[in-house]
């Protein structure tokens, strides 16, 4: 993971306007901290923005790239949440909860990180706080409408990271990275 300050600081209404702009994901929200992920074109990837908040009320910018590769399909994220911040999350951008309880909270959602259908996971430790994960749905655990296309993948292949369509085409024909990249720079030719 790379990062990078910046000297400048700002204030909690500043924060939510950069989370406003250019968050494709909330990661929290509160007067200590703001934290959202974005994507970077400068890294070609995604990283995560914080803002935390001191007695001054003020906070640099600081990004953190995420640097996710063709292999990964899930990733963790350090900021803790609550299980009622959980639930906030899952009301929030649900597609459907597998899971609901003071133990853990899993549900689907549609990321934009990973371009798919994804289960968002907390699981929450003796304290009652839970890092965020997010794993990309193996097939089997899709419902009709979510399932993985060549078509979808040809769009993300022209509009995303290429590495983030690749990723998908591994997942959907189980191929190694070099069938897979191949395989992905026809579709953006075509």
């Amino acid at each position: 993971m790379s990062s990078s300050e910046n000297a400048t600081t700002y204030t909690y209404e500043d924060a939510l306007k950069f989370a406003k702009s250019e968050a494709e994901r909330i990661l929290q929200i509160d007067r200590r901290a703001v934290r959202y992920v974005k994507y970077d074109a400068s890294l070609k990837d995604y990283c995560e923005v914080t803002f935390e908040f001191g007695s001054s009320g003020r906070s640099p910018k600081t990004m953190q790239g995420i640097l996710l590769n063709e292999c990964e399909s899930d990733v963790q994220f350090a900021s803790t949440h609550t299980y009622e911040d959980a639930m906030k999350f899952a009301k929030f951008e649900a597609k459907r909860i597998l899971q609901a309880d003071h133990r853990a909270v899993r549900y689907v959602t549609y990321e934009n990180i990973f371009e798919d259908y994804c289960q968002v996971i907390f699981e929450f430790d003796s304290s009652g706080r839970s890092s965020m994960t997010i794993k990309i749905l193996a097939l089997n655990e899709r419902e009709g409408d979510e399932s993985l296309t060549e078509q979808h993948i040809s769009s993300v292949a022209r509009g995303r990271p290429l590495l983030t369509a690749i990723r998908l085409y591994r997942l959907l024909h189980g191929v190694d990275l070099a069938t897979a990249k191949q395989a992905v720079q026809i579709m953006i030719q075509q």
